[in-house]
């Protein structure tokens, strides 16, 4: 099926790009847009849980997170329309400078992206409404966050990640073939195909050898959501999406990898609740994990306000896991175009079923900028 999937839209783009005419009207547009954040953050953190003596973090500290994003765009005299897009993260803390990068060509037919972008599943799936700066500094992002690691004397690290993520994402920005159907009636699919998960430069031309052990490939994202909404006020989106790879070359406790999300969020005028929720099982033996979220948000003017609740539970054994719960107030003030103050109030809270892991907990206060230009 997945040779099947990939030898068919590889097809598909062929007969797009080859047919005769097909020359722009006009030269490509290039333009630049992207995002820069700035956060001071303060922590009140216990990692003495147990009593042993432990080497306490900073309690204070500033962040930035910021991309710049290069575009250009056409149409060609066949009505197809053809976009670049490559992203250059701005964050002192950027391990790769290039981020995100590919080309789309869009039409009737729907649009294929060819490049290096999340799955097809992370793109089509919705997680529950916060307040504006879930994705920054809030409950369902890593930033900012009581991390699970080991202060104490004698502990090992939670295996709970302080990242409340319920994207069902496996291969990150790995390349891909990515298909979107149009949307009818509401409804739209996407599908997607990466070669390696691990590989975001192409494994061909990086020496990427196949049947590494550990390592997974092939990987198939699926998913399908719909936007629609009953009278003037209220709004319903939903999402149901996988992903699934094959292992290359198996290891002791190892699998073939599945991971599959829902999510809902209903609006009410200016009020929103819903939640997401993520099982994937890593791969792994006795190795599942498990991410929930529900939110609400509330706008008035320029001030949107929200309150959210994680929940990750990580098997880390036959009859054991490893858990964390975090919940979260926020807002997002838009003092003008492109110019937002946010601010995040969050409480963690990690447990273990192990006497030997780590169980962190801690409250993360947040306050900050966010420039969109």
């Amino acid at each position: 099926m997945k040779k099947q999937l990939l030898g068919t839209t590889t097809l598909v783009a062929a007969g797009l790009l080859m047919g005769q005419g097909a020359y722009a009207a006009e030269p490509m547009s290039a333009s630049f847009s992207g995002s820069f954040a700035s956060v001071v953050q303060f922590a009140d953190r216990d990692d003495n849980k147990g009593g042993a003596a432990a080497t306490q973090p900073r309690e204070y500290d500033i962040w930035e997170s910021g991309e710049i994003h290069f575009n250009a765009s056409g149409e060609l005299d066949n009505g197809i329309s053809v976009a670049v897009r490559i992203e250059y993260e701005a964050g002192s803390g950027a391990n790769n400078i290039v981020d995100e990068r590919y080309v789309t060509f869009s039409g009737g037919f729907g649009t294929i992206r060819i490049g290096s972008d999340d799955s097809a599943a992370n793109a089509m799936s919705y997680q529950g409404p916060g307040g504006g700066t879930s994705w920054w500094i809030g409950v369902s992002s890593g930033s900012g966050a009581v991390l699970a690691g080991s202060g104490t004397t004698g502990q090992t690290t939670n295996s709970a990640s302080s990242f409340v993520g319920t994207h069902p994402g496996i291969s990150g920005d790995a390349q891909k073939i990515i298909y979107f159907t149009p949307r009818m009636s509401g409804f739209q699919l996407g599908v997607s195909y990466a070669p390696d998960d691990g590989v975001n430069n192409g494994a061909i031309g990086n020496g990427t050898t196949a049947n590494t052990a550990g390592a997974q490939a092939n990987e198939i994202a699926a998913g399908i959501n719909y936007q629609g909404g009953f009278g003037d006020d209220t709004s319903v989106a939903a999402s149901a999406t996988y992903v699934g790879t094959t292992q290359e070359s198996f290891l002791a406790n190892s699998q073939d990898r599945d991971a599959f999300g829902l999510g809902l969020v209903i609006g009410f005028d200016a009020f929103s609740i819903g939640g997401s929720y993520k099982h994937d099982d890593n791969g792994a033996i006795n190795g599942d994990n498990d991410v929930y979220e529900i939110g609400a948000s509330y706008s008035v003017g320029p001030v949107t306000w929200g309150l959210n609740y994680g929940n990750v539970t990580v098997e880390t054994g036959a009859a054991t896991d490893d858990d964390l719960e975090v919940i979260g107030a926020s807002f997002d003030y838009s003092m003008g175009p492109g110019v937002n103050f946010i601010g995040a109030l969050k409480h963690y809270d990690y447990g273990s079923d192990t006497a030997t892991v780590a169980t962190p907990d801690g409250i993360v206060m947040a306050l900050g900028s966010v420039v969109y230009f």
